[in-house]
């Protein structure tokens, strides 16, 4: 047992001065068993997903609390949440789902003041930003305020009106939280078109006016999701673990190699112990969701 430990962690001259995990066959082998765990993953998610799953826990308050935190501290006015946009912002993300999309503009190109003019809000101002996938409230909202076109619209001062809708469901074949935010601006005045503030990849903000036809009840949500396990942390707890076990490995087998003066061809230990730290680095700064 002792001497296959040592073929195994240990340079050796049974496994050529190099411990046999550290061999090209033993990395291949590393690689197949991490994707073959990914499927397995996949197969539970979908068949127990109280099992394993994405760990979720967003709702519409939280939101509106962290949106207008930011603005209060910009020194702008808290936006008011508007019961018409609520409505409007839960028809969007449900059109998304059912025609399986994630974008600004609908396949069939529906705009998102389509939704927005069929619950009756009638706006002179009016912006729309989206976020997917985040497993918390203020997760979505960092996001949105470290990109400049998101931050505009939730900083926008001509904006007083907000609604949110957070809704779970499957898109694309992926179990999906998608989070709908619009933003408005009432008037009274005639239908007119003033200004686009940009394109569809981007977050979307546009001046228009339109009549109210009809009074809808506040529609909000909240999605909480509390698997066993979750797929996310899971992989990623996997991944690190594996890139420290290499790192541990490099280190030794470096070692070991210069105490016993061992000369090799093979490659530096310690540029891919670099490699293997910048990636470990990498992996625990990623978080989960997507903004557009």
């Amino acid at each position: 047992m002792l001497k296959l430990l040592q073929h195994l962690f240990l340079p050796h001259p049974t496994n050529n001065h190099k411990a046999r995990l550290l061999h090209h066959s033993s990395l291949l082998v590393y690689i197949f068993l991490f994707l073959a765990s990914q499927i397995m993953f996949s197969l539970v998610m979908f068949t127990s997903p109280q099992v394993l799953g994405l760990a979720t826990n967003i709702n519409s308050q939280d939101l509106e609390e962290a949106v207008n935190k930011e603005r209060i501290e910009n020194g702008l006015t808290p936006l008011k949440i508007n019961n018409l946009l609520n409505k409007a912002a839960t028809e969007k993300a449900n059109d998304m789902f059912t025609k399986g999309y994630w974008a600004h503009f609908a396949p069939d190109g529906k705009t998102p003041w389509f939704f927005i003019d069929q619950a009756g809000y009638q706006y002179k101002y009016a912006g729309e930003n989206l976020a997917r996938d985040f497993a918390l409230s203020n997760q979505v909202v960092a996001a949105w305020m470290k990109s400049a076109t998101h931050k505009k619209n939730i900083l926008d001062s001509k904006f007083s009106d907000m609604g949110l809708a957070v809704v779970n469901g499957n898109l694309s074949g992926e179990p999906t939280t998608l989070v709908v935010q619009l933003f408005g601006t009432q008037t009274q005045n005639p239908p007119q078109i003033s200004a686009v503030n940009s394109s569809g990849t981007e977050a979307l903000a546009v001046n228009i006016n339109q009549s109210v036809k009809e009074s809808i009840k506040s529609v909000q949500g909240a999605v909480v999701s509390k698997p066993t396990f979750n797929i996310f942390s899971l992989t990623k707890q996997m991944a690190m673990a594996l890139g420290v076990f290499l790192i541990i490995l490099l280190y030794v087998d470096a070692v070991l190699v210069f105490r016993k003066k061992v000369y090799r061809i093979s490659g530096n230990n310690i540029a891919h112990m670099v490699f293997f730290f910048f990636l470990l680095a990498a992996l625990y700064l990623t978080e989960r969701g997507a903004i557009i």
